[in-house]
């Protein structure tokens, strides 16, 4: 899909399905489809300057790998539970006074909080696999905290961290705006 931060609208481009293939017993899996999603829009876009942005599924060192040679852009979600490592190496940047901060206050009266690190080592296995990690809160006025976290190769800076987590919260459109509608409005529905 595209998608833009700014905007409601979602438009597909490419689509990959999850289907079973020639000569196996069972259906394919998601990472397997967004390999193949990636070597499609590399073959039918050559040319176009891809950012993607994805849920914590594909913070995945081979995905990261196929990206980067691409010469692709990302944005991805990242868990605490399926990146204990790179969450923890945070923490210790943190409590080393490593890391670089900012507060400020959102136009609709929330308070925000971005956190981040460069060159950060996506796991304990592919610890060659460098990353800058984004991490952002949002209070409201009630002090409800929301929080996200996100892995990228775009620079971060006091500058740009607000840009990277519009960015990153943008995958939610996709959700949205097109499954969500596809599955409510009767699109799933076989005839």
């Amino acid at each position: 899909m595209i998608v833009h931060p700014a905007e409601k609208e979602v438009f597909p481009i490419e689509i990959e399905p999850i289907i079973k293939q020639d000569g196996e017993q069972k259906n394919d899996c998601e990472r397997n489809a967004a390999k193949r999603l990636c070597e499609k829009l590399k073959t039918s876009y050559p040319k176009l300057p891809i950012l993607l942005v994805e849920d914590a599924l594909y913070s995945n060192a081979p995905h990261l790998r196929q990206i980067v040679e691409n010469g692709w852009k990302y944005i991805l979600n990242v868990k605490p539970d399926s990146h204990k490592s790179l969450f923890k190496e945070f923490e210790e940047r943190r409590q080393a006074g490593e890391i670089k901060e900012l507060r400020r206050t959102a136009e609709n009266g929330n308070g925000q909080y971005f956190a981040w690190a460069k060159e950060m080592s996506l796991n304990e296995s592919a610890r060659e696999i460098k990353v800058n990690y984004l991490w952002y809160e949002e209070t409201n006025g009630k002090g409800e905290v929301c929080r996200w976290t996100w892995i990228t190769n775009l620079e971060l800076t006091a500058m740009t961290v607000e840009k990277v987590m519009k960015g990153g919260r943008a995958r939610w459109k996709i959700e949205n705006e097109t499954f969500n509608t596809l599955k409510n409005q009767g699109y799933n529905e076989r005839t």
